[in-house]
């Protein structure tokens, strides 16, 4: 997933690894993020009360729950950061998760992958807000089925990708929106900040029933499946005014 940030990625990503841990006895999942400082604060603040308010994950956990390793009945979680070589060690796995892929160190990542050897699943979800194109989440999604969240304007029926430079419109201004900053801001109804469908021109519903994930690719032979998240994914947390 090459995404955007706060749009809640990484919440679907911790819920779905307690998931798999909770539902398949004698798993291993191994969530990683770019420090174990990182990892040991989600663990605190983002694992746990999920744990907390499952009745049934509660049910399966057992004593050996710290922030850096809990266990499920025979399964277990594993939290750990990605910038130290002796991270990925001895532990092995059945589905890796990394997290802010971008801000971890490559070299710790590819030496997780070996953990996933001897696994029946061997399962990969990997999610970061990207920094450098071709590297990093950019170039695992380019060499991935990419699939991007079309909207179906329920006005006209027009498909596209809803973009922030091209689709984005504020009432009676009329020049690039980068020529906005904190010195004209004062002076622009920004708030009112509308997507604007290409064709009839009227703002069209963002809501999950007018969308469509289309794959842009579908006849390369790539085995991973890549998500573009944009902001306009989450219309209800990010408002085009708040861009």
């Amino acid at each position: 997933v090459r995404k955007c940030s706060q749009v809640g990625i990484s919440e679907l990503a911790i819920r779905k690894a307690l998931a798999l841990c909770g539902m398949i006895k004698n798993f291993t999942c191994i969530y990683t993020l770019p420090t174990a400082g990182f990892a040991a604060t989600v663990s605190k603040t983002r694992v746990a009360p999920v744990i907390a308010d499952s009745p049934y994950l509660r049910q399966l956990a057992s004593d050996l729950d710290n922030v850096e390793v809990k266990q499920f009945d025979k399964s277990f979680l594993y939290l750990k950061g990605a910038a130290s070589s002796n991270s990925p060690i001895s532990i092995p796995a059945d589905y890796l998760v990394h997290d802010e892929l971008d801000f971890s160190d490559p070299l710790v990542i590819s030496q997780y992958q070996s953990r996933l050897t001897h696994s029946p699943y061997k399962m990969k979800f990997k999610l970061s807000t990207p920094t450098i194109p071709g590297k990093g989440i950019d170039a695992e999604f380019q060499r991935s089925k990419r699939f991007f969240n079309f909207t179906k304007c329920n006005h006209c029926n027009h498909q596209f990708v809803p973009d922030y430079y091209e689709h984005v419109k504020i009432p009676c201004y009329m020049d690039d929106l980068r020529f906005i900053s904190k010195r004209n801001l004062h002076s622009i109804d920004y708030s009112k900040a509308e997507v604007i469908c290409p064709k009839c021109g009227k703002a069209p519903d963002l809501g999950p029933l007018y969308r469509e994930w289309v794959c842009e690719n579908p006849t390369e032979n790539h085995v991973a499946e890549g998500f573009q998240v944009s902001p306009f994914d989450a219309p209800q947390i990010i408002t085009p005014g708040y861009l």
